[in-house]
């Protein structure tokens, strides 16, 4: 929503007008991730959800891998979590909408959680 009280309008026309659909100018910087998935007019939860299930993958990692680590060991689940990073990493650079971005970065914060524990207790 806008707020339109800054404008020299008269008191009656200054309201909040919900969007519906965003105009990007893409003269400076092309396409981005906001213009391509239209994260506005009311988006702004997918923002919040994105990093909660960053997190969710982290916590995830925590318990997959070091159950992992205790199985396999410490150096082994290091490799494998640093390749599942580079791989995953990668591969949501160029998804190609936000659920299967979103998707992906939980399997990196998977990877980087348990990456961590592992190198942590070597």
């Amino acid at each position: 929503m806008y707020d339109l009280s800054s404008l020299d309008l008269p008191e009656d026309e200054r309201k909040r007008i919900r969007c519906s659909k965003w105009d990007f100018d893409k003269t400076d910087f092309g396409e981005t991730i906001t213009s391509k998935w239209e994260l506005v007019c009311g988006k702004e939860w997918v923002i919040s959800t994105s990093q909660a299930m960053f997190m969710v993958g982290k916590f995830l990692g925590c318990v997959v891998f070091g159950m992992f680590s205790d199985r396999f060991g410490r150096k082994t689940t290091l490799m494998v979590c640093a390749g599942m990073k580079l791989v995953f990493g990668v591969v949501a650079a160029f998804a190609p909408n936000l659920w299967v971005f979103v998707s992906l970065h939980v399997l990196v914060a998977m990877a980087a959680s348990g990456m961590y524990t592992a190198a942590f207790v070597i």
